[in-house]
């Protein structure tokens, strides 16, 4: 029965509601191929115009005894008997079959009646129909879309629901308060996902459907717990956005951390461990902030190096020889003095300087001063050339 080289794409589903004969008989004559499945009662009118199904779906609690001899006679059916104690309608059995049979269209004859439960179930099954549709359409659908599509559909099939049976019910404040707790279950499915925008949609859709069964039932009992309800919604929405607002901004931020490790790790062409090898380093050493920024731009000039602690190595050792460099050539200096005189040679500016060394730019300056005297330098001299020249531009 699976076989879907069997059946026409296009189903016919032939429900127990009321049906317009000549209407229904110029749509199944308007497709010369088309799968007919009859939904129990819709047999009835299925024998009237001797319309002989592919497909018949019933429990047989609504069929006549001549109607279910008449199609027992006729071969080629193939005969789905159901548990009359079911949950699901013949109907919603019907459309699930042809789906699993490969139905690519599928029209609903005899979709409204009497009974209201059958014609809720089949208004809640136009929704399925849509889920269906988009998918066969787009052929791509993420768990985002098809949760804010399904939120969507349930909420507004729940609300017409509560509306329709308060309207049609003389006992109706159970019905409302049923679906009252069920919007507020569609409220908060849609908080804990954090859909934006949807939790404000399905609370004021809510309210405003609360406020029309009031109008509509005039019941005292629930026209006092509206305004509860009401606030209720409306305290859960606030909160509930502020938290969607800060989890999508931690979320933005995590992808931006995410993107500039990729970035630093490409750019350096190193992995995590080769990265932790470094920060081990500079623990273990003690090196200063500028320290690990000659590492750094030492790591961007080596990149290809396939060896980074030997590269770490052969770093740190150049950085220790530039040390002892200036001490050879300016024992004048003191330590913190030779270090400005490095780090004036690197081309950093008296900001960094003293943001390297931890120190104000005001001292830095005095120091400057302090190195030019002892130097002996002019007003017009400038004290980099100078440096240069001292020790032979051997840096």
């Amino acid at each position: 029965m699976n076989d879907g080289s069997r059946w026409m794409k296009h189903f016919f589903i032939i429900a127990g509601g009321k049906i317009e004969d000549a209407f229904a008989i110029e749509v199944l004559k308007g497709f010369a191929e088309k799968t007919v499945i009859a939904a129990d009662s819709g047999m009835e009118f299925l024998r009237r115009n001797e319309i002989v199904p592919q497909v018949i779906i019933s429990d047989f609690d609504s069929v006549s005894k001549e109607t279910l001899e008449w199609f027992q006679k006729k071969e080629g059916i193939v005969w789905h008997r159901l548990n009359p104690q079911k949950d699901d309608t013949d109907t919603e059995f019907a459309l699930r079959l042809a789906i699993s049979m490969g139905a690519e269209c599928i029209t609903v004859l005899g979709g409204t009646g009497s009974r209201l439960d059958h014609v809720l179930g089949n208004i809640e099954l136009l929704g399925i129909g849509l889920e269906l549709g988009v998918l066969f359409l787009t052929h791509k659908f993420t768990l985002k879309q098809a949760l804010c599509t399904h939120l969507v559909l349930c909420n507004s099939f729940n609300i017409f629901q509560m509306i329709f049976l308060a309207y049609n019910n003389e006992d109706n404040l159970p019905f409302v308060v049923v679906h009252t707790v069920i919007q507020t279950v569609l409220l908060f499915l849609s908080l804990i996902s954090y859909l934006k925008f949807y939790p404000l949609f399905i609370a004021s859709s809510t309210i405003i459907s609360l406020w029309i069964c009031c109008i509509i039932t005039d019941i005292p009992t629930l026209n006092d717990i509206f305004w509860i309800i009401a606030v209720f919604l409306i305290i859960i929405v606030l909160l509930g956005n502020r938290l969607v607002k800060l989890i999508n901004e931690l979320s933005h931020t995590n992808k931006q951390l995410v993107a500039t490790q990729y970035e630093v790790f490409s750019l350096l062409d190193l992995d995590k461990s080769a990265l932790t090898s470094l920060l081990e380093l500079a623990e273990n050493k003690k090196l200063s902030s500028e320290e690990i920024n000659g590492l750094m731009d030492g790591l961007i000039d080596k990149k290809n190096m396939p060896d980074i602690k030997q590269h770490i190595s052969e770093w740190y050792t150049h950085s220790q020889n530039k040390k002892n460099i200036i001490a050879q050539k300016l024992p004048m200096l003191s330590e913190t003095q030779q270090e400005i005189c490095r780090l004036i040679l690197e081309n950093h500016s008296t900001g960094n300087i003293a943001k390297t060394l931890g120190k104000s730019p005001s001292n830095i300056t005095c120091q400057r001063s302090k190195i030019r005297a002892k130097l002996h330098l002019k007003k017009e001299e400038n004290l980099k050339t100078v440096l240069q020249e001292r020790i032979q531009k051997r840096i």
